[in-house]
């Protein structure tokens, strides 16, 4: 009976640590949406039109643009005067292209503003100044700002 009750206790016990393993973990696991709520806590986000109001158009100096798009995403444009870095090389490269000044504002940009959340807030985990613009390129382009082809 001993026997019996030891193998039922053992199964028992195997039974919960593979239901662990297969779903307790998955609260663990994160989603892009869950990577975008954490970005959106400690980062700050700026329409277009506040950005061409009052950085673009008004040439403000302690600004630099940050296009993270990918390379086959320039075609479509970019903001005057702006950088590029690939967001999937940016932690590698930006101290060489964009020194930190605790002056200077990045304005990070993507396709839509999703990739541009998530940039920002690995900049500032960095220990820059940085900002996203909402809704991306294809937002300033909607308001008809100006962009420049390479």
């Amino acid at each position: 009976m001993k026997e019996h009750i030891s193998f039922l206790s053992a199964f028992v016990v195997l039974g919960f640590a593979i239901f662990m393993i297969n779903f307790g973990s998955h609260n663990i696991l994160k989603t892009q949406n869950d990577y975008l709520v954490s970005a959106k806590e400690i980062t700050s986000e700026l329409s277009a039109p506040f950005i061409y109001n009052n950085y673009l158009k008004t040439n403000t100096k302690d600004v630099v643009f940050l296009d993270i798009r990918e390379k086959d995403e320039l075609k479509e444009g970019m903001i005057p005067g702006a950088r590029w870095i690939p967001r999937g090389v940016l932690e590698f490269k930006i101290e060489s292209i964009i020194p930190k000044d605790e002056k200077r504002t990045i304005i990070v940009y993507s396709e839509t503003g999703e990739r541009a959340l998530l940039a920002t807030k690995l900049l500032k985990e960095m220990g820059y100044k940085a900002v996203s613009m909402k809704g991306g390129i294809r937002e300033w382009m909607k308001n008809g700002f100006p962009i420049t082809f390479q």
